[in-house]
């Protein structure tokens, strides 16, 4: 097992079995922690987006051209505007719909 919370001396079997429960349950994951409103018509997609990338077998993940494609990044529309810190490429803050095809975001 590797990755960030798989560090040395920490429990791989609980490790793995926390990381399913949180794929699993990643609109309810996402609510707990203050996130996003998950629940909104307008989000169904981004967590399924969210779902797909996550997904712990490689031959079921999404892959990046599918994730392309993927209704909630196809759509060209920002959910919300970028976390504080974050801009466009251009150091714009992302517009409410976005021209571009695909929405890149940059640290000042």
């Amino acid at each position: 097992m590797g990755g960030l919370l798989a560090a040395t001396g920490r429990n791989a079997d609980k490790i793995a079995t926390r990381q399913l429960h949180v794929v699993a349950n990643l609109r309810k994951c996402i609510r707990e922690c203050g996130g996003m409103n998950v629940d909104s018509r307008r989000w169904v997609h981004g967590v399924d987006l969210m779902q797909r990338m996550l997904e712990i077998d490689p031959a079921q993940r999404i892959s990046p051209t599918q994730a392309l494609a993927h209704p909630f990044l196809a759509s060209g529309t920002v959910v919300s505007p970028p976390p504080h810190g974050l801009t466009t490429g251009q150091g714009q803050n992302a517009p409410h719909p976005v021209n571009t095809d695909v929405a890149t975001f940059s640290l000042r």
